[in-house]
């Protein structure tokens, strides 16, 4: 994982690009307190959701949270947006939809990872 994100990094230098490594976010990264009522009825939608997804991406996202930290001590812009759509009580997310199916966003996603990303990248 970190080696290719450092070829990445070597590779997006070399062509005189700056680099950021983001981490993505998808349906099972947030708990599922967090999801709306369309998102948990995705979850148990078996015609829509890959057979063993939910418990590989889960997985995996902890593992890839904690491996992270590897990469920014080996000096990559990175950011972790797994945890950006945690919806509370008081949330501006609270009434919108985020995901489309287990890994695809909505407009409002979108819009809000750019906005996230923007902010990012103007405090370099």
């Amino acid at each position: 994982y970190k080696n290719n994100i450092l070829n990445a990094k070597k590779i997006s230098q070399e062509k005189g690009a700056y680099f950021i490594h983001t981490l993505q976010p998808h349906l099972f990264s947030s708990e599922e307190i967090y999801l709306s009522k369309y998102e948990k009825k995705l979850i148990n939608s078996h015609s829509i959701i890959p057979c063993g997804a939910e418990k590989i991406l889960r997985t995996s996202s902890k593992i890839f949270s904690e491996r992270l930290k590897e990469v920014v001590d080996a000096g990559i812009n990175s950011v972790n947006l797994s945890k950006i759509f945690q919806r509370t009580s008081d949330s501006k997310l609270k009434d919108i939809e985020i995901f489309i199916d287990f890994i695809h966003v909505t407009e409002n996603g979108n819009q809000l990872i750019a906005d996230h990303l923007m902010k990012i990248i103007l405090d370099l």
